[in-house]
């Protein structure tokens, strides 16, 4: 025969599904998880805001890098004395090499330069009488001069002393101006030297 003991099942707690306690423990994971979530999206968002913040420091950096360039880039096409220069050594450039493609090896006379010529000039002297300028073109085969003499029969005796100079044999003088300045000082005149046949 069998027995059962009643006693013993009535002390035995049933407890109903979803009890209070077991929705109190629950509730209580769901904050743990919660709060673990939330520290980590805390985490992840200082993590971001350092990255951002980082990020527009070096574009508030770039922006004033582009802006300094971009200044000494405007300074740059408005330094006209600069772009003057480059133009005048341009050119100085550009005319040292058209001399040097117009230098004939050949010719003597541009290879001993316009040592005769100015030899020539200075054997010839005339007391009263200097020279301001001179200009030797054409390897001396063109000749301009300026300059001053206290009386204006000088140059004329100058000029044939000059033309009995090696040198100068077959070159044609002419007297371009003479003229008396304002102050009572020295005649100023300009002469011209070429080739004979030359135009």
């Amino acid at each position: 025969m069998q027995q059962i003991n009643l006693y013993n099942q009535l002390e035995r707690v049933v407890e109903p599904p979803l009890s209070a306690r077991q929705q109190a423990l629950g509730l209580g994971a769901l904050m743990v998880v919660m709060l673990l979530v939330y520290a980590v999206l805390a985490l992840l968002e200082t993590s971001q805001s350092s990255a951002v913040a980082k990020l527009r420091s070096e574009q508030a950096q770039l922006a004033r890098s582009l802006e300094s360039l971009q200044a000494k880039k405007q300074d740059l096409e408005n330094n006209q004395p600069l772009f003057q220069e480059i133009a005048t050594l341009e050119a100085e450039v550009k005319f040292r090499r058209q001399l040097l493609v117009n230098i004939d090896p050949q010719d003597k006379s541009e290879a001993e330069g316009f040592a005769p010529h100015l030899q020539g000039l200075g054997r010839q002297y005339v007391k009263g009488m200097w020279f301001t300028s001179i200009h030797l073109t054409n390897g001396g085969r063109e000749m301009a001069l300026t300059g001053r003499a206290q009386k204006a029969e000088l140059l004329p005796r100058y000029l044939q002393n000059l033309a009995q100079e090696k040198t100068f044999k077959g070159q044609q003088f002419s007297v371009l101006r003479i003229s008396a300045p304002k102050d009572s000082g020295p005649l100023m005149f300009s002469v011209r030297a070429k080739e004979k046949g030359e135009i």
